[in-house]
């Protein structure tokens, strides 16, 4: 190999070393901003009953909510997790400052909330960092980096 060819590939291993100990020393994004408010009921074209809620973003950066929600029912000390299913539509970018609604059935004869899921990493950069970061975990490097979800919990309903 020619003395160029190694200096070039030596800058490309520095980059790729310095990528790789910046990503691992970040921190994970801060807990979001997001609420869930219900809305009220209504129904399907085929007549099942649905619970409306209204899902705001107030954090000052785009979030993704995920497709991903749980029903959930009080017990003696906290809440139990009814069920676990998928929103139809899948999940969706919640910009700053914007809101949208979800419709999931709604949980009978009985006082429950819905969880939803979101994650305030969007784009290919966080999919990189987070490779990266549990690549790092996998041999055995320390890592602070974590692309986290967050379970947002909606106010209660009671039947």
């Amino acid at each position: 190999m020619t003395r160029q060819t190694l200096i070039v590939l030596g800058v490309i291993l520095a980059a790729l070393l310095a990528l790789v100990t910046w990503t691992v020393l970040q921190r994970p994004a801060a807990r979001p901003s997001v609420t869930v408010r219900f809305a009220g009921y209504t129904n399907d074209t085929t007549g099942t009953r649905l619970a409306v809620f209204t899902v705001s973003n107030s954090s000052p950066s785009a979030v993704r909510r995920l497709s991903n929600y749980q029903i959930q029912i009080p017990t003696a000390t906290r809440w139990t997790n009814l069920s676990a299913r998928l929103l139809s539509g899948g999940g969706s970018v919640l910009q700053a400052g914007s809101s949208e609604t979800v419709t999931v059935p709604a949980a009978t004869n009985q006082s429950w909330r819905v969880s939803l899921c979101v994650n305030p990493e969007l784009g290919s950069m966080a999919d990189m960092m987070g490779s990266i970061a549990e690549a790092a975990r996998l041999a055995g490097l320390p890592a602070r980096y974590r692309n986290m979800s967050y379970g947002v919990p909606s106010d209660w309903i009671g039947e």
